[in-house]
This record gives C-alpha cells, sequence and structure tokens, in this order.
C-alpha cells in the first residue's frame, strides 16, 4: 500500500490521499479500494486502522502494542507448583504393551481434568491457601504433562477385552484366566517400578 500525498496552494490543506498498488510482473498497478478489498479479503475498517496508525513524519505504521502494558495479572509461582504437585500425585501407570513407542501415562479410575481440579481446589481451601481456576489447572496439564486418562486401543489384550465383552455364562469360565492375568500384570508393573 502506498499512500500519496498533494498539497495544493490553497489556505486549508488537503486530508491525505490514498492509492493502492499491487505488483503483477514486474509492474506496479494502481487499483482501487474496492478490488483490494476484495483481493485480500479485508474490511474498510482494516485499511481505515492502518492509515489512522502511520506515523505522518516516517509514513511506517507504527506498531501495535496491545497487551504490552505490563499489567496483566500474574499467579505466583508457588501457586503454579502447587498444581504441578498435585498433579504428580495422581497415580499414573506407563502403556501396557506399548512401552517402546509412547512415553505417555495414563490415569486409571475414571478421573477427569474436571474432577482432578475439584480435588485439588478441595485440598487448597481446606488449608486456606489460593487456588488456580480450572482453564489454568487444565493449561498446565495439558501443555506440561504427557498424561491421558484411558487406556488406547492398541493397549487392550485379547483376554481383556473378551472378558470386558463376554456375556455372564463366558464370564464365569473366563473368570479364573483373567484374575490370574491382572495379578500378572500388577506384578509386571511393580517390578518396573
Amino acid at each position: 500500500m502506498k499512500y500519496r500525498r498533494i498539497v495544493l496552494l490553497s489556505k486549508e490543506p488537503r486530508r491525505q490521499n490514498c492509492a493502492f498498488f499491487l505488483w503483477n510482473k514486474g509492474n506496479r498497478i494502481r487499483i482501487c479500494k474496492t478490488f483490494m478489498i476484495n483481493t485480500f479479503g479485508i474490511t474498510e475498517r482494516t485499511i481505515r486502522t492502518v492509515i489512522q496508525s502511520k506515523a505522518s513524519a516516517t509514513g511506517i505504521v507504527v506498531a501495535d502494542n496491545r497487551g504490552k502494558h505490563g499489567n496483566q495479572k500474574k499467579i505466583d509461582n508457588e501457586i503454579l507448583d502447587s498444581v504441578r504437585a498435585h498433579i504428580n500425585s495422581v497415580p499414573r501407570v506407563e502403556s501396557h504393551y506399548v512401552r517402546a513407542s509412547t512415553s505417555r501415562e495414563f490415569i486409571e479410575g475414571g478421573l477427569s481434568i474436571a474432577e482432578m481440579h475439584r480435588n485439588y481446589a478441595k485440598e487448597r481451601k481446606s488449608a486456606n491457601k489460593p487456588e488456580v481456576n480450572y482453564d489454568t489447572y487444565a493449561r498446565i496439564f495439558n501443555f506440561e504433562f504427557n498424561i491421558g486418562f484411558f487406556a488406547p486401543r492398541k493397549d487392550q489384550c485379547d483376554l481383556c477385552e473378551s472378558y470386558k465383552n463376554a456375556e455372564e455364562t463366558e464370564k464365569e469360565k473366563l473368570e479364573n484366566a483373567y484374575q490370574l492375568h491382572l495379578k500378572e500384570k500388577k506384578l509386571s508393573r511393580e517390578e518396573k517400578a
């Protein structure tokens, strides 16, 4: 976008005149404002804002300073560390069958981020200490930890799946093998820890 100012020898100077140009095969072609708006998919207000924010002395658009005032609310590091400590206190298990291909850990017991936040808030309130809101808790959980809430499909063994999907009569037949399998799985996790 190039702006051109024409000065007449009248008593009142004219307001700024805007001319819009596009490059086509090395040639600079003047275009109208409507063509520019439709080509770039912008609004007339966008153009007006750019023109108004231009520094008159240099002709360069001034940087946008929104959010750079330094007056943002900061959460104390002690409170953020309490969130991390709470998340670390929840027992986790590694993936059972695909350990080599993932470092993701899983939380058993049907918990969710919302339930974990409620537990965290309850603990902090009982200790008369400040807590973070759900959004901050979820942001820390999602971006600082590699934890999931369910066992992935790949992680389900055939015996567990067949027991889970079996009818009552079939479950009775599989019960002993399934209980033995659960004990072996538990022992395997304890040995690894």
